[in-house]
């Protein structure tokens, strides 16, 4: 056995189960089928028709111990929490049958393709699967990646559980997030709901939204971001947002602020000092000022707190839904209202997000959109809808007299 063949065993040690086109994109290998089929020969592995017309790899008992002998792996460790335990994975754990392979494979596929963008970008990365993903109590994620001091706990979905089951999953998250080990945690965690496999993808994606916000509401403010979509979208979510964050940098809220700024004349600066008073975190916190005084400009403080809404974070949905709390805790400290301006990528995408749990209508939350904020002024930059799905933006900077736009329907995509 080469080199080569060992690393093909050693990665579906890791995966737990392979196709031709993960091990190309694991190994570089145009054409695996030779070292597979060395390894088949010897029977190291297995291949299995998981669906039809559909193959996958797994380890065998012969594979894993070729592996233990050529890598090194020894049969025992201490581990301090658990005591001397196994430090190997036998081939009856690592066995999947053939009904979850294709969910395994899925996950695989969107796992390799995050860890090839953290090594794009020379970022280390640490990968555990469903079987060593226990470090949390209580849930059992599809898959970790742990970088900076983040991890990312990947829930991978294809429509297979039904809206009683996805309850079940959130209340296990519920005791998680309600447990010492969430109180005392190091890391920062944010979840990846992706949701493939699906030819209703859109309506997918709201169940699962629906339930998170049924199940977890109370607890979105804590320190937990969960994120729900497509994998790519979420791949986005983790380029566009996540790993900057790590390096203090966000596009989507620098040029948010930018345009703030120069376009419409407030002081921008991050929202971090509240955030004591408040119990939660908002990205900005902008205002106009005249000298050491807020302006007032058509009898409305011109003061927000911003944050947006570009890669749909659960945790803005819950905000919203304690507005009230936010505004007596703020008016108790200052003697002024409360105001919330979020920043969407499009007006459909952000009312049937906040409509799903009737979180319009509340006087002193305000939409608007990147576009609209570099194009228009900021009375009809900024908008709110009503019960009826009906958008108006507003005729001075009171923000009091609506202006009727057009109906959410006339925005739906095709």
């Amino acid at each position: 056995m080469t080199p080569t063949h060992i690393r093909f065993l050693s990665l579906l040690y890791d995966y737990r189960c392979l196709s031709d086109e993960l091990f190309t994109a694991l190994t570089g290998e145009a054409n695996p089928s030779s070292i597979l089929r060395d390894l088949l020969e010897q029977q190291y592995i297995k291949q299995i028709e998981y669906k039809a017309g559909k193959c996958a790899y797994l380890l065998t008992r012969e594979g894993v111990d070729l592996l233990r002998r050529e890598c090194d792996i020894p049969s025992e460790v201490y581990d301090g929490k658990r005591g001397i335990r196994r430090a190997y994975y036998r081939a009856s754990e690592l066995d999947l049958h053939p009904r979850y392979m294709n969910h395994q494979l899925h996950t695989n596929q969107f796992v390799i393709s995050l860890m090839k963008e953290f090594d794009k970008r020379k970022i280390p990365c640490k990968y555990l699967n469903e079987k060593e993903s226990s470090r949390y109590p209580s849930i059992r994620p599809d898959a970790i990646l742990s970088f900076a001091d983040v991890d990312l706990l990947i829930e991978m979905d294809m429509a297979t559980e039904s809206r009683k089951q996805l309850k079940e999953k959130w209340e296990n998250y519920r005791s998680f997030l309600t447990s010492p080990s969430f109180a005392y945690k190091e890391r920062t965690i944010v979840v990846l709901f992706a949701v493939a496999g699906t030819a209703q993808e859109r309506e997918r994606i709201q169940l699962i939204k629906h339930t998170i916000y049924g199940s977890l509401m109370d607890l979105l403010l804590s320190d937990i971001d969960i994120y729900v979509g497509s994998p790519k979208t979420l791949m986005d979510v983790v380029t566009k947002r996540i790993i900057p964050q790590t390096q203090e940098q966000d596009l989507p809220l620098f040029f948010i602020g930018k345009t703030l700024r120069e376009q419409h004349r407030f002081s921008v600066s991050p929202a971090t000092n509240f955030r004591s008073l408040l119990g939660a975190s908002f990205a900005l916190y902008v205002r106009k000022k005249q000298g050491d005084r807020l302006l007032m400009e058509e009898g409305r403080l011109q003061e927000f707190f911003v944050d947006d809404y570009f890669f749909c974070p659960a945790k803005t949905i819950a905000k919203v839904l304690y507005i009230q709390r936010f505004s007596s805790l703020f008016r108790s400290k200052y003697g002024r209202p409360f105001t919330y301006l979020i920043v969407g990528k499009n007006e459909y995408e952000m009312y049937v997000d906040f409509s799903m749990i009737n979180a319009l209508g509340h006087s002193n939350v305000f939409f608007t959109t990147y576009s609209r904020l570099k194009q228009k002024p900021f009375p009809e930059a900024v908008f709110q809808f009503d019960s009826f799905g009906n958008i108006h933006h507003f005729k001075h900077y009171g923000l009091s007299e609506r202006i009727f736009e057009t109906h959410i329907s006339m925005l739906a995509p095709q």
